[in-house]
This record gives C-alpha cells, structure tokens and sequence, in this order.
C-alpha cells in the first residue's frame, strides 16, 4: 500500500523521543478510497464543497488543553481555507496537508473520535448527485482513521527498536543489524558501561536525561558518521563498526573513548565523574556466528572487564570459556528455579543492648549441582536480564512471608524478615501490590518485613522511588537503607530519605578496631541516625571486641558471624531458640 514515507528527524512527542512521522497519501490511493464510497474524481472536480460552521463552532468550543490548542487551530485553518472548487491536484494536496495537520492534534492528546467529529464539518455537493450525499463525508472518516492506524502502528514499530528517552536505536534494532552484516562483512562491536559518581546526588529525572544526554554527545563527538551508536540499557551504549579489516581500528577507537571521558562533566552547576568501562569484539572468525551467539560474547567480555576492574577488554578464546561455562550456568539456574531449588537462609540480627534476636535478614541461597553454592549476586544479575526479575521477587516475597509464618508457629512468636530489592523493583509501580498479595496469602503483618533498598535506586528516579517507598511504608512495612556511606547520599541527606532503618556497611565495621578513620565514620553514621530517630544496624561484627566498641555507640542491632552466618530455617531455629533462652536467663 502506498502510503507514507519517514524521515529520519527527531521530535519530543507526548514525554517520547521519536522520528517526526511523515507520509504522503497518493493520487491513486485517494481514488481507490473515493470509489469505495460510489464517488469518482469528476464528483471532486466538479463538486462544490461547503463548510458547516456551527460543527467547528462546537468542536473549538471543546478544545481546553492548551497543548492542543495550535494544532487544532490549524486544523480548523485547513478546512476554514477549504476551496468551494478544486482541481484533482488541489485536492489531493489539501486532503493530505489536513492529514498531517490531524495527526499533529492527534500526537498532542486527541482521540480518534475528535477526528471523526471534524470529518462532519466538510460537506461535497456533487452536480452528479441528485441529492447531496453523505459519502464523502464516510471518505473522510475513512482517511483519518486509517492514517491515525499507521501512525498508531508506525509508532509502536518505533518504541519496539529504539529508547524511549533519547530515540537512540536499542538493542533489538542492533541485533536485527547485526543479523545482515555478520553475513556478509567484518564487523566490529564496541560497548560502553558507565559508572556515574558526583558529589551532588542525581535529585531528578530531568537532570539524569542532562547527564545521559551529554554522555551520548560526547561519544558522537568521538565516533564516526559510519559507526552506528545504540543504546542498550540506562547507561550502558554499543557501537556498530563495519568495513573491519582488523583489530587495531577497534582497539584505536576503544582508547580514543576511554581517554574522552577523562574529563569532568559539568551539568547544571553539578559535577560528574563518569567512567566507561569497555568491552570489544570483532567478527573474523572462520566459522559462522549468529546474531545472538555475538552480541552474548560481547555482553560477556564486558562482564568480565567489570568484574576484573579493568576499563578496557577486548574478546578472545580464554573469554570464550567464560561464554561456554556461562551459557551451563545460565542453563542449570534456571532449570534450579523452575524446580523452586532456591533458599532462603537467615542472618540473625541482634538488638542490643537487650541482646535478643527478633529478626534476620533473608539472603538468597542455591547450592549447585556439584555441591558448590551460586554466588548470589550473579544468580540476581543473570535472572534480571533476562527478563524474570517479576517472577523472581514474587517467589522472593511470597518465601521470605513464607518462612515468618513458619518461624512465628514454631516459636510461638514472630521473628521480623529483612529481603533485598534491587533498583529495578525499586521502580516497579507493582511492587506494592505483589508484596500485598503476599502478605494476605500467609496472614503476615507487614511489621514483620523490612525491605532493604540501595541509593543507586535515587539515581534513575528519584521521585517513583519515593513513591513506591511512600506505599510500601503507609502499608506497615519498615524500611532500610543498606550499605550506607557507600553510596551517593551525603549524611545530611538522610533527613529527607523515608526510612526508618540504617544499615552501616561492614567495610567500615570491620576495621573499627585498627583503623580511626572507620571508627569515626560509623560513630558518625550511628549518632546522626539516632539524632533522626532512625534505628541502625552495624553489619559484618566478627568478634567480641568489634561488638564493644559498637555497643558504646548509637546503634540499635548487630548483625555477623561472632552472632552466627547465615543459617537455613531449621538451624535458624534452633539457634534462635537457644540464644534467646540463655539470655533470657
């Protein structure tokens, strides 16, 4: 169907960055459509075409959004400025220019059925037609609902392939690019993971899109027009390369990127230190690859750097066995949480100065088949990119409410669960309904669970995850912050922060008994959450001494291995049975 044609432009259209959307609706197409509807280019050419207006009387008396105002105003222009004649051409030009003009009152907020309003105001009396007849106006109902449909499916088209904030094409289009040029060309693939640090917290998502934006300018700035830039996640960026003779081009341009951001970005009066980490892999293999099989090495290689610390990392056979024992890995975990072979175990954490455990915190556990037990965090990356992160909080929530009843039915009293969320649960709008769910499925009060929550959560949306945090409190549930003085968040800004809860990273606790500066950071982080009301938690207590100097201090609980490791529900148990009967008496 010969419809419309795009441009490669970019507009802000309804909070999204997307191509202006152009078309052209042919001479031909036009009469195909008007002999739908029993009329013909002679009714057109020598018809007389009147205007009704007391219908755009009413339909301006309804325009009250100030972004749709213009845009229907020129609407109104085009059928005002509507000729009594036309020739075919006029025609077929007006016809088209009131259809770009619908469409820019359909992107600012309209429905389809303000449209099908305005197609009244157009009135054909044909010289023959016995009768005026109500045909052209269905021809116009027709047109502006099938042009509104492309549009509507041009856009979901468009949102599928590229980021919805800054229009950069995503990964899905650079799999379908790479799909053609691993067949016929060397290719190469460059991507970019940055850690963003400041000295000022990311307070806005106006402001992360600053950052963000400057971040994808600079790297223009350092690449070539062939090279093709997409962006995969938040801040994380691929580069197509084609044409590859070898790997001293790829390698070149890796270091030319690492060495432009050695430079301090300054946004709205803020400082950034943003740092790349980049990962490189070119395609002159001598056997085939897919699509898939590459960009996965990519994402590989870049895994690797982040995890060796290294800025630079290029792709090679030893990696190659990282891909393979990967790919086994992946493989057995999902297989292990679809069998529901995953644990909790409990940490006890310890009030003092009562010296009783009333809670823990609820740590993922999976022992392998070889015996071994998964790191954790891999087990959490790995299920969140690849999409499972719902499933797997909804089995984390409904366990952790799981496990509190089991341990209130045992003891006879309630023992409160603290569970883990990532940044991505942070920013779910669902997280209150499922853990909701969870609570009424086993009758738990959500006093008995507190959700530990991370700063780098802030620095995507602020204002969402203080939302959903606001929900999640006004339930019942107790919020912590974990691994404070870590992070972004200077103390004082713990004043403005809804939590209740403070856990003081075990970096710093650990070496409170040799190291003054540490000491002072945790009294300092101790006495300003007592000052706020908020109750705090020293982690990683290894020994007696350590518990010491942390009881003179402001804090409320202790966690550790001088206490216990993290122990699964029967263990937990027992140990919390004995520890609070020796107190006790």
């Amino acid at each position: 169907m010969e419809i419309q044609k795009l441009s490669q432009l970019t507009a802000l259209e309804a909070g999204l960055v997307i191509p202006e959307y152009e078309f052209w609706l042919a001479s031909i197409r036009i009469k195909s459509i008007l002999e739908t509807y029993n009329l013909s280019k002679n009714d057109i050419v020598n018809g007389i075409f009147s205007i009704r207006s007391e219908v755009l009387e009413k339909l301006n008396e309804n325009i009250i959004d100030e972004h749709q105002i213009q845009s229907f105003q020129n609407l109104l222009g085009d059928l005002i400025d509507w000729p009594k004649r036309n020739d075919w051409d006029a025609f077929v030009k007006n016809v088209n220019l009131f259809l770009k003009n619908w469409l820019n009152v359909y992107k600012n907020g309209a429905t389809i059925s303000l449209g099908i309003h305005v197609s009244e105001a157009l009135t054909l009396h044909s010289s023959l037609l016995r009768i005026p007849s109500n045909n052209f106006r269905m021809f116009m109902q027709f047109i502006i609902a099938e042009t509104t449909s492309h549009y509507d499916q041009y856009r979901y088209n468009y949102l599928k392939n590229h980021d919805a904030r800054t229009g950069l094409p995503n990964a899905r289009l650079l799999l379908t690019q790479l799909d053609k040029l691993l067949k016929e060309k060397t290719v190469g693939l460059l991507i970019i993971s940055f850690k963003l640090s400041t000295h000022s917290f990311i307070s806005n998502q106006s402001l992360d899109a600053d950052l963000i934006n400057n971040i994808i300018q600079l790297i223009k700035e350092n690449i070539k027009n062939e090279h093709v830039l997409f962006q995969l996640r938040l801040a994380e960026f691929g580069i197509l390369i084609k044409n590859l003779e070898d790997s001293v081009s790829i390698n070149l341009l890796a270091v030319k990127l690492l060495r432009a951001f050695e430079v301090t970005l300054h946004i709205n009066r803020k400082a950034y230190s943003v740092t790349p980490t980049i990962a490189g892999i070119l395609n002159n293999q001598e056997e085939s690859i897919s699509k898939e099989a590459f960009y996965f090495q990519a994402q590989i290689t870049l895994n690797s750097a982040l995890n060796s610390g290294v800025h630079l990392l290029m792709y090679s056979d030893s990696i190659k066995q990282q891909v393979d024992d990967q790919i086994d890995f992946e493989q057995e975990l999902f297989k292990a949480f679809e069998n529901n072979l995953f644990e909790l175990y409990l940490q006890p954490i310890v009030n003092i100065p009562e010296n009783i455990c009333v809670s823990a915190e609820a740590l993922l556990r999976w022992r392998r088949e070889d015996g071994s037990f998964a790191n954790p965090q891999k087990i959490v990356d790995i299920i969140y990119k690849e999409g499972f992160g719902k499933h797997f909080v909804r089995w984390l929530l409904n366990t952790a409410c799981r496990l509190i009843r089991e341990i209130a039915e045992i003891l006879g009293y309630s023992i409160s669960l603290t569970v883990n969320l990532t940044v991505d649960d942070l920013l779910d709008t669902e997280l209150p309904h499922l853990l909701a769910q969870a609570l009424r499925l086993w009758n738990i009060d959500a006093r008995n669970i507190t959700i530990e929550i991370t700063e780098s959560g802030f620095l995507i949306d602020e204002v969402l995850a203080n939302q959903i945090l606001m929900e999640l409190k006004a339930m019942g549930c107790v919020l912590a912050l974990d691994d404070f003085g870590t992070g972004y968040s200077s103390m004082s800004r713990l004043q403005t922060m809804p939590v209740q809860l403070v856990k003081i990273d075990q970096s710093f606790v650990r070496n409170i008994l040799k190291s003054e500066e540490d000491r002072a950071i945790v009294y300092s982080i101790s006495s300003l959450a007592f000052g706020l009301n908020k109750l705090t938690v020293a982690e990683g207590v290894e020994d007696e001494a350590t518990l010491r100097i942390i009881q003179g201090m402001h804090c409320s609980k202790v966690q550790g291995y001088y206490f216990s490791k993290p122990l699964n529900l029967s263990d937990f148990v027992i140990w919390v049975k004995a520890f609070n009967t020796s107190n006790d008496s």
